[in-house]
């Protein structure tokens, strides 16, 4: 294991009350009938990828590249600097003693008594969507088109492959009674979900949501918690597992609600409210030089590789990828703006996630600034071995617009 720090560590406590607490809401008919809506953080910044400790007293976030631990019952809040940035969607270990996180591409461990951080040597590059699981030593993570279920402590690995051989696997799910893993399958207007419990499949769904929630969680034994698109954004909703209904929504779809975490007791859901898309609360960051690749956008390019399920169902077309390129030339968060589906857009914000890049500059200081690159794919049906992908640089965009998101809590009742 490589050590990557032990002096930085910065441990801001901050106590926060709780602000929009809504009134009860009553819903008759449902395992669900009574709820409470809390917010949990009101910082300016990009609170994000919030998930919980075993002992559902703790909630771990994302916070613009740093790592936040909240309290749930006190609201107060550790933040720990991780070096580079990229403290990208960080998880517990089963006994609550340290923070998994990928950070470009790499699995990394934050020990939260000392704040040492290190990189925990898998033998897989890259990962993403690191998330522990109720075994000891055990640490599950994404590696291209598999889910691999890694012991830290013995150095094994098991793997698993998703229900299609050329999907996007981006989340593994653990609720209070299930182990398993999800996967998807992305076409241009649906998505198809399978959970997986070890190597059996125990559901499949499809939905009409292009940009379905990689966090899906049991809630009981018929019903699941994830977020779904709404008429302007999306929401927080418990899904019938059979086939797929909203049978409790949470959330009436007014912001973008996402990332959904429900507390292994099964009495809170917590999740992540975008108010910077639908809102005019977003946050104006100028700047006087752009981000820009290290190497110019052909080093961004050879990280694009045309997905195996899009060359077989001749797909080919536009992806944009949304990017927030922070101070230290490391992108800590994506999204897609126009996809394509079949794996294309993955494909797209991996590559951008790879790249090293050169921040924004503002009177020769860095500054956050998002980049909105369109990725083109194209193919050649005679030869599909040379079918391309090229970034089409005319029409690169830069939003001078900075995201902002604050975390929520549901208290069932």
């Amino acid at each position: 294991m490589k050590s990557l720090t032990s002096s930085v560590f910065v441990s801001t406590i901050l106590l926060i009350t709780f602000l929009n607490c809504e009134r009860n809401i009553t819903h008759p008919g449902t395992d669900y009938a009574n709820f409470t809506i809390k917010q949990l953080t009101s910082s300016v910044e990009n609170d994000i990828y919030p998930s919980w400790s075993r002992d559902s007293q703790r909630i771990v976030f994302n916070r613009n590249g740093s790592i936040c631990v909240l309290t749930v019952q006190t609201n107060e809040i550790k933040t720990f600097n991780v070096e580079m940035s990229g403290g990208s969607t960080p998880t517990f270990s089963p006994d609550g003693k340290s923070i998994f996180y990928e950070k470009k591409g790499a699995l990394c461990r934050l020990n939260l008594a000392n704040g040492n951080q290190e990189i925990i040597s898998t033998g897989y590059f890259p990962i993403f969507w690191p998330c522990s699981s109720s075994e000891p030593d055990i640490i599950c993570f994404t590696h291209k088109d598999k889910i691999i279920k890694y012991d830290i402590s013995q150095g094994s690995s098991i793997e698993f492959q998703g229900a299609y051989r050329h999907q996007l696997l981006p989340r593994v799910t653990f609720g209070s009674n299930k182990t398993g893993f999800i996967s998807y399958s992305y076409a241009r207007n649906k998505t198809a979900l399978s959970v997986f419990k070890d190597e059996h499949q125990i559901l499949s769904l499809e939905f009409d949501d292009p940009f379905y929630d990689e966090f899906v969680q049991y809630i009981s034994e018929r019903n699941i918690v994830t977020s779904v698109k709404a008429e302007r954004g999306r929401k927080v909703v418990a899904l019938n597992a059979a086939n797929g209904a909203i049978v409790q929504p949470f959330t009436n779809g007014e912001y973008f609600d996402k990332h959904v975490a429900l507390s292994p007791n099964n009495k809170m859901i917590a999740f992540s409210r975008d108010v910077s898309t639908l809102s005019d609360s977003t946050l104006f960051v100028a700047y006087d030089a752009p981000p820009q690749p290290v190497g110019g956008f052909a080093s961004l390019q050879k990280n694009l590789i045309y997905p195996d399920s899009a060359l077989a169902n001749g797909i080919e077309g536009r992806v944009y990828v949304n990017a927030r390129v922070f101070i230290d030339g490391v992108v800590d968060s994506t999204f897609i703006s126009q996809s394509l589906g079949y794996g294309c857009d993955q494909a797209a914000i991996r590559a951008v996630k790879l790249c090293t890049w050169m921040p924004a500059y503002r009177r020769n200081n860095p500054v956050p600034v998002w980049v909105v690159l369109p990725i083109v794919f194209r193919m050649n049906r005679l030869y599909k071995s040379n079918s391309s992908i090229k970034i089409d640089a005319q029409n690169i965009r830069y939003s001078a617009s900075e995201r902002q998101a604050n975390l929520y809590l549901i208290e069932l009742h």
